[in-house]
């Protein structure tokens, strides 16, 4: 069972769901910021995984690709790829 698949299992609200693997992040004021970033947006929840470096993204709605690497970019991080 991967990462996606424990994911799947504990956000059964949303209709959309991503995992976002970023590079660059190494304390917890770093992931606060990440996890900020998507939760400030509108029907969006997010949790994100230092360990693992990647963010674990729900949303009532789909988010475009663009808009996830946007929201990493803008908090000063490096977007690596989206899992669906």
């Amino acid at each position: 069972m991967g990462l996606f698949d424990l994911f799947k299992k504990k956000e059964n609200d949303y209709t959309f769901k991503c995992v976002v693997y970023i590079n660059g992040m190494s304390c917890s004021h770093c992931s606060s910021s990440v996890e900020n970033a998507f939760n400030s947006l509108e029907g969006v929840s997010a949790k994100v995984d230092l360990d693992k470096k990647c963010a674990f993204v729900s949303s009532n709605k789909e988010l475009s690709d663009e808009m996830i690497k946007d929201t990493v970019e803008k908090t000063g991080f490096e977007f690596v790829k989206i899992e669906r």
